[in-house]
């Protein structure tokens, strides 16, 4: 396995060279992403220039929505060393959290625009803008503050799918069907002490788990770090139904002089896969689905609206585009609610015609016989 790794920052002597291991690793990371994702010659910045929008060159997002991230790798291979592909390859997956061959290109050109077209520049975004409290403490707030309105009606019973599917458009049925790529692992670890405070690891192959990072310290002072595998299902991925097996993945992903002291004394995980409400953890897409499938996935059916995270244009996969998606398609509710519904020369079966106007934004009806 390939490994790159930042130091340790177990001796304030060594927080000097721990820096500048940092550095070159953001280094190598960032210039195989921008390799990677330079598929214009121009970073994107003209083809691609708003990350909102997939729209914007409709020939060449057709041209990319077509090769998988495997494909992409198999072009520039021979630019990369067998480190640089190691480090790719682990990044890559981390996004899309299945094997390169199953994740669509565009998926990982819409996150490097929305990096505004930079190799870190993503990271940058959620390591500084992301809530402490955790996306569920969140959820239940935004839930508890609208039932503090008493304007509130909900239900938690889901429609069965045999129930949609004859009600809908046979395209939008299809789009319906095709399911995110994204089955990967996360994984929570305190390991013993404070030294991997200020690590990170991004390798293949691994041995279930291909990136972790230290992302702080707990009362007592240990490490908590974030690991991410992919597909349990996939030649690199496993299950999270073995503790031995996490903890020798976890493990793996040490430095090698550290692999035999390590102590871990708590895992906590969650298997998005099996649960029943998220089928899955954020969505990215497979190949030759975005211009495919997501405009028809946010249109409307009659007075049906559609919003998800998964169809957001923009932070596809984010609670950013939860919030995105959800604003655009109250607004268009509200735009509806606004038209004049106008009905011209209704004939009357014995009698003259009428022409009926009604304003349903100023409550006027008007009426000429």
């Amino acid at each position: 396995m390939s490994h790159l790794s930042t130091r340790l920052l177990s001796r304030h002597r060594e927080t000097a060279k721990a820096h500048i291991y940092t550095i070159q690793q953001a280094n190598i990371c960032g210039r195989v992403f921008h390799t990677f994702c330079n598929v214009d010659g121009n970073d994107l910045r003209q083809t691609w220039k708003y990350a909102f929008g997939t729209n914007q060159s409709p020939e060449l997002m057709s041209k990319w929505d077509k090769p998988s991230c495997q494909d992409r790798l198999d072009q520039i291979c021979d630019e990369l060393s067998a480190e640089g592909v190691s480090v790719l390859q682990a990044q890559l997956m981390q996004m899309g959290g299945n094997t390169l061959d199953k994740m669509g290109l565009v998926g990982v050109l819409r996150w490097w625009a929305l990096g505004s077209h930079t190799p870190t520049g993503l990271n940058g975004i959620p390591l500084h803008t992301r809530l402490r409290s955790g996306n569920s403490e969140l959820h239940r707030r935004i839930f508890e503050h609208a039932l503090s309105t008493d304007n509130l009606s909900y239900g938690f019973s889901a429609p069965r799918w045999e129930d949609v599917e004859g009600k809908l458009p046979a395209d939008k049925v299809v789009a319906l069907q095709q399911q995110s790529v994204n089955r990967c692992n996360k994984v929570h670890v305190d390991i013993n002490g404070p030294d991997y405070l200020s690590w990170g690891l991004m390798a293949t192959p691994g041995k279930g788990l291909i990136s972790a990072f230290g992302d702080h310290l707990t009362p007592v002072n240990d490490t908590h770090l974030v690991c991410f595998g992919p597909d349990p299902e996939c030649s690199a991925g496993i299950t999270l139904d073995n503790l031995d097996t996490v903890k020798a993945a976890v493990v793996h992903l040490l430095p090698e002089n550290k692999q035999g002291e390590a102590v871990i004394n708590r895992v906590v995980s969650h298997d998005w896969n099996k649960d029943e409400f998220a089928n899955g953890t954020w969505s990215f897409p497979p190949p030759n689905a975005t211009t495919k499938y997501l405009y028809v996935l946010r249109r409307p059916h009659g007075n049906v609206f559609f919003a998800s995270a998964d169809w957001s244009d923009g932070w596809c996969g984010w609670i950013d585009g939860a919030v995105q998606s959800g604003m655009q398609t109250a607004r268009q509710v509200i735009l509806e609610q606004q038209k004049a519904a106008v009905v011209k020369k209704k004939v009357l079966p014995k009698g003259p015609s009428i022409n009926l106007s009604i304003d349903l934004s100023k409550g006027i009806v008007r009426c000429v016989i």
